[in-house]
């Protein structure tokens, strides 16, 4: 019976997850002809608040199925992908970026990891976004220790439309980390790792964004305030995201503790004399 439980219960979360907001996205705009990366957002502010700009984004590292990959929010570990429709309106404002041309999101230089006093090679380990399934990505890049860097594209198929999400469009891309270069669910070493990034665009009359930058911490890291002074950006563009308990896992916990304790219950009740 319990087991039978606890299967409805992952059930329920793959449910509940589908049925919630798609997820953290980072913002992008488009400024004077150049893409511009904000703060990490929920789905209830893709297009609500134009927020401030972001270069670093520091965010702990999440192991799900094995698989250690940046967790932004408790229910959306793997995340953040781009939103990229704030200020478009139909009848009064254009489309923010080219109908039908794709985002490009490469990597600029290596994985590294912080060694005390500075971010250097991290060794065997690499990481990897990709878009679609784990098992069967759609589209995917894997950082190298030297040039030329992968990249990916988005959207798929005909590229950007506004067609049926309007201001709040948005692909989700998900990042994970390789601890010995090949496999995802190899051994991973603690630390503080760095992934560096740019978005740009297929069509030539945009600019592309600066330089940004994931810090992705695994196990905690006491020295994350000298990792993030040791990067020449303003303190300014640093967002620091410490995830909250989501309303999905609590309800999870609660749900597994009622089945638990009312398993434990009938089993006393069938020992008793």
């Amino acid at each position: 019976m319990y087991s039978k439980m606890c299967v409805l219960v992952m059930a329920m979360c793959c449910c509940l997850t589908s049925v919630m907001a798609h997820g953290p996205q980072i913002q992008t705009t488009n400024d004077s002809g150049k893409i511009v990366t904000r703060e990490i957002v929920d789905a209830s502010d893709y297009d609500t608040v134009l927020t401030n700009p972001k270069q670093v984004y520091v965010m702990p590292l999440a192991k799900v199925a094995s698989v250690w990959r940046a967790q932004p929010d408790s229910a959306f570990i793997g995340w953040p992908g781009f939103a990229y429709g704030f200020g478009y309106d139909a009848t009064t404002n254009p489309e923010p970026f080219p109908v039908g041309s794709k985002f490009v999101l490469g990597f600029i230089d290596g994985l590294k990891s912080w060694n005390g006093s500075a971010f250097a090679d991290a060794g065997a380990s690499e990481a990897e976004a990709y878009r679609g399934t784990s098992v069967a990505p759609s589209a995917l890049a894997r950082t190298s220790d030297s040039g030329p860097f992968a990249s990916l594209e988005f959207p798929g198929g005909a590229g950007i439309s506004y067609a049926s999400e309007g201001s709040e469009v948005h692909n989700t891309v998900n990042y994970r980390m390789l601890g010995d270069g090949n496999s995802d669910t190899s051994f991973l070493p603690d630390g503080i790792y760095l992934l560096s990034m740019q978005l740009s665009s297929s069509d030539q009359s945009i600019a592309a964004s600066d330089p940004f930058y994931f810090m992705l911490t695994k196990n905690g890291a006491s020295d994350l305030e000298e990792a993030i002074a040791w990067l020449p950006i303003d303190s300014s563009l640093v967002q620091v995201i410490v995830p909250e308990p989501s309303m999905l896992s609590i309800s999870v916990v609660g749900l597994l503790s009622l089945i638990v304790l009312g398993d434990l219950s009938r089993s006393s009740r069938r020992q008793m004399p």
